[in-house]
């Protein structure tokens, strides 16, 4: 029997007790919140949180996110990155936390995914006082760059002025065509170790997978990429990254298209799925993101690589009633 012990932003506090190989859910409700759109809560254990497994979500009028919890000590930096968030037609919401003891400030950089990646556009700060959440629009980024395709898909920094492991945020966003929540992790560069992803990948019926790898070092950066299938493997060349920059890979298109590998072989398209790998060859850091959507199935998910935490912490936002 493990003893877990929640605390949440707005002075609530809970303990459960989850027993050997069970699960116990904890439901929050808008009202329990009071005025904020957004909560966050921490979660110890008794005897060391390393035998719980969290997750969670979400969930109203249709729209659905997922809870990320992270493990504050063990960030090697202070910033925050996400890959290949779309930023047109889509309403946007960026939730930061400070899970330190002092203030700090936030500032989100966007670059464009597919474009010049020197060609960043920044926010204004965001001044966090010690446990404060606060949400962040991007519509102003949002309207300033409509008519740019180049800005259509985007890799975000939040960059940091306080101590690694004091901000951690969610980010997410609600198609405006199609209803689909984006949901992307924001997270720190990890250790190199970390700069590595193995994600499944699926493309049967209209399911699309997309996996984005961006270069958040200062540094050019190599990788490579291997697809596994049943009778694969499909191996492409070294992709040389350059600082900032964003590589993008289209399961569909890849496999649709017969675009040959480097030594020639194609995916066969009676093939619908099988894993994506790809690991860092030399250089700084990368950060990977597989995404799988069907409109047809309102299925939107995104598949990343975290280490365990031992002191868990998360964001959620609260989505708007819809009228």
């Amino acid at each position: 029997m493990v003893t877990a012990k929640l605390q949440f932003s707005n002075g609530d506090y809970q303990e459960i007790e989850v027993p050997p190989f069970g699960t116990e859910l904890v439901r929050r409700h808008r009202g329990q919140t009071g005025s904020n759109e957004a909560e966050g809560v921490t979660i110890n254990a008794a005897n060391g949180s390393g035998d719980l497994i969290p997750t969670g979500a979400v969930t109203a009028n249709g729209f659905t996110s997922s809870i990320r919890f992270y493990d504050t000590k063990s960030v090697v930096q202070q910033n925050l990155y996400a890959t290949n968030f779309r930023l047109h037609h889509v309403q946007s919401k960026l939730v930061l936390r400070n899970t330190g003891t002092q203030s700090l400030l936030a500032t989100p950089r966007l670059r464009p995914a597919q474009g010049n990646e020197n060609d960043f556009i920044d926010l204004g700060g965001t001044s966090l006082a010690p446990g404060e959440i606060k949400s962040v629009a991007l519509d102003s980024i949002c309207a300033g760059t409509q008519g740019r395709s180049d800005f259509d898909k985007v890799s975000i920094e939040v960059m940091n002025s306080g101590d690694k492991g004091s901000l951690i945020a969610a980010l997410n966003g609600v198609d405006e065509s199609t209803g689909l929540t984006y949901d992307v992790p924001l997270r720190d560069i990890g250790n190199l170790r970390n700069s590595t992803g193995a994600y499944p990948w699926r493309l049967d019926r209209d399911v699309s997978t997309i996996v984005s790898i961006t270069n958040v070092t200062s540094v050019p950066t190599d990788f490579v990429v291997q697809i596994n299938f049943p009778g694969g493997p499909y191996l492409l060349d070294p992709h040389k990254l350059a600082p900032g920059a964003t590589a993008t890979y289209d399961l569909r298109k890849i496999r649709d298209q017969q675009i040959p590998d480097r030594a020639g072989h194609r995916i066969p398209t009676s093939v619908n799925g099988g894993q994506f790998r790809w690991f860092i060859r030399f250089g700084g850091r990368l950060i990977g993101r597989a995404e799988m959507l069907s409109v047809a199935r309102g299925i939107s998910s995104s598949y990343t690589i975290f280490a365990v935490p031992e002191d868990l912490k998360l964001t959620l936002d609260w989505p708007k009633k819809q009228s």
